[in-house]
C-alpha cells in the first residue's frame, strides 16, 4: 500500500506538496440545516471569485494544499472544491463527517443512520465520492460543543473511529473552548490511531497549557488554527503556545491553521469566522515566530512535514 494525501483532485504524493493549511474552509453555510435556501455558487459567480482570489493568494506565497474542514450540509460542495483547485492549482482536501449540535441541529442524515450506516456513508465518501459525485473526501471532521459530548456527537465519533478503522483516514477534531482531552480518549478507546488524529481550536480553554500537555502525551497532534482571528487573541498568545510545545521536545506534534472562510452564512454567534485570509501565516506570523527564536527546521515542521505527515495515508487501503 502507498501512503498518499487523498484531495479533491486524486492522491498527491507527500513530497509533492509545500506548505499546508490543515484547517480551513472556503464556503461556510447552514442553509441546508436551518431552512432557509443554500447558497450554491455558480460558475463565475461572485462567491467563486472571491474564493478562487483568496486560494490563489495563498498559492502566490508558497502554499500548495490546504484541508476545508467543512462537512456534509454545511456549504461542502464537492464540485465547486475541485473547480476551485482546478483554477488554482491548489490540492485541496475536502472532509467527511458531521460537526457540533451546539449551534444548529445535526445534519438529518447523521440523525437518521445508525452508527454502522454512517461509518458506511463516511466510508463510501473516502473511497467512491461525496454526495454522488466522484470526488473523494481525504479526512473525517467530528466535532464538540461546550461542555459536554452529547450523544448525537458521541454517535459521530463512532462513526469516525469505525470509518478510520477501514480506511487509515485522519480524523481531524472541532472543540469548543474544551473537551479536547476527552476526544483523544474517546477516540482512542474505540481503537483511532493516535498519529491520525488532530485536536482543534485549542487555546481556548481555561488553562490551554495543561490540555495541550495532555493531549500531547497520548500521541496525537494539536492544532493551533485560528492563527490571525486577532478578535479571539494576538500572535503572542499562539507564539507562547507553540513555545510551549516545542519546550515539550513535540515539535513534531503540532499543526499551524488559520479556520478561515472566504463566504460565511450561518448563526451570528459564529460569524466571527468571516476572517478570510489564507496568506497571514505565512506573511506574517511566521515572520513573528523567527524573531521569537524559532529556527528555520522547526518552522518548516509546523507548515510543511507535520501536516503532510498527518494527512498521507494508504489511500488504496481495503475498506
Amino acid at each position: 500500500m502507498t501512503d498518499a494525501i487523498r484531495t479533491v483532485l486524486g492522491p498527491t504524493d507527500p513530497e509533492d506538496v509545500g506548505a499546508c493549511l490543515p484547517h480551513e474552509h472556503l464556503l461556510i453555510d447552514y442553509g441546508e440545516l436551518l431552512g432557509s435556501p443554500k447558497q450554491v455558487p455558480d460558475t463565475d459567480s461572485p462567491a467563486e471569485k472571491r474564493v478562487i482570489a483568496n486560494v490563489r493568494a495563498f498559492a502566490s506565497v508558497g502554499g500548495t494544499l490546504m484541508v476545508d474542514c467543512t462537512p456534509p450540509g454545511y456549504g461542502r460542495y464537492p464540485d465547486f472544491m475541485a473547480e476551485v483547485s482546478a483554477q488554482t492549482g491548489v490540492h485541496v482536501v475536502a472532509c467527511t463527517g458531521g460537526f457540533t449540535e451546539q449551534f444548529a441541529p445535526l445534519h438529518p442524515v447523521v440523525r437518521a443512520l445508525d452508527t454502522d450506516a454512517l461509518a458506511d456513508l463516511f466510508v463510501r465518501e473516502l473511497t467512491e465520492g461525496m454526495g454522488g459525485t466522484r470526488y473523494r473526501a481525504g479526512a473525517i471532521k467530528v466535532a464538540t460543543g461546550e461542555g459536554r459530548m452529547t450523544e448525537g456527537e458521541a454517535h459521530i465519533f463512532r462513526a469516525a473511529a469505525r470509518a478510520h478503522a477501514r480506511t487509515g483516514a485522519p480524523i481531524i477534531t472541532h472543540t469548543t473552548n474544551g473537551l479536547g482531552p476527552e476526544q483523544v480518549e474517546f477516540l482512542l478507546r474505540e481503537g483511532v490511531d493516535p498519529a491520525k488524529v488532530v485536536i482543534g481550536h485549542l487555546g481556548f480553554e481555561p488553562d490551554p497549557k495543561a490540555d495541550v500537555g495532555t493531549i500531547l502525551q497520548r500521541g496525537t497532534y494539536v492544532a493551533f488554527d485560528r492563527v490571525g482571528h486577532h478578535h479571539f487573541f494576538p500572535d503572542s498568545h499562539w507564539i507562547e503556545l507553540i513555545r510551549f510545545v516545542l519546550d515539550q521536545g513535540y515539535q513534531e506534534r503540532v499543526l499551524l491553521s488559520h479556520d478561515a472562510v472566504t463566504e460565511f452564512v450561518g448563526p451570528e454567534e459564529i460569524a466571527a469566522h468571516t476572517f478570510s485570509d489564507y496568506t497571514y501565516i505565512t506573511s506574517d506570523f511566521l515572520p513573528a515566530l523567527r524573531d521569537a527564536g524559532v529556527d528555520e527546521v522547526t518552522l518548516n515542521l509546523l507548515v510543511r512535514e507535520n501536516p503532510r505527515n498527518f494527512l498521507a495515508h494508504a489511500t488504496d487501503r481495503g475498506a
